[in-house]
């Protein structure tokens, strides 16, 4: 039987992808992530994923949050989105979701990286995508 620490986790990762083990295994339930946007005929592209080794209960993406700039260092936030999760899974991934957004900005995304066990253990991990420029 596994024991997993009673801890929830919340780190903030600058870089859009992480397998930092001093980071990531902190409580055991999150291996590896990623988080980041690109640019697509004036939308933004975001791709993220979490993968765990066990099979959680839920894991995927919690308080999505896009963000923009007119200067690339001071950002405000323009909308959420719902929480991506899926059950029962080692992984959760979210490939080319298309997001409209206004034009002549930079944008970003930050969101949490989340996986809870069967024995209610949770683990959240921040992360901020790179930026793009929208025109």
């Amino acid at each position: 039987m596994w024991l997993f620490p009673t801890l929830q986790v919340k780190a903030i990762e600058n870089d859009f992808s992480n397998s930092d083990e001093s980071l990531d295994r902190t409580a055991g339930l999150i291996d590896n992530y990623h988080n980041g946007i690109s640019e697509s005929g004036g939308q933004i592209s975001f791709t993220a994923w979490t993968y765990s080794t066990y099979s959680m209960k839920t894991i995927g993406l919690k308080n999505i949050s896009i963000e923009r700039s007119s200067n690339g260092t001071t950002w405000t936030e323009e909308k959420t989105l719902s929480d991506k999760l899926t059950s029962n899974s080692t992984s959760y991934s979210l490939s080319n979701y298309m997001i409209s957004v206004n034009g002549g900005y930079y944008y970003r995304i930050k969101c949490d990286h989340y996986a809870k066990n069967s024995s209610g253990t949770t683990q959240y991990v921040s992360s901020t995508s790179n930026s793009v420029w929208i025109s």
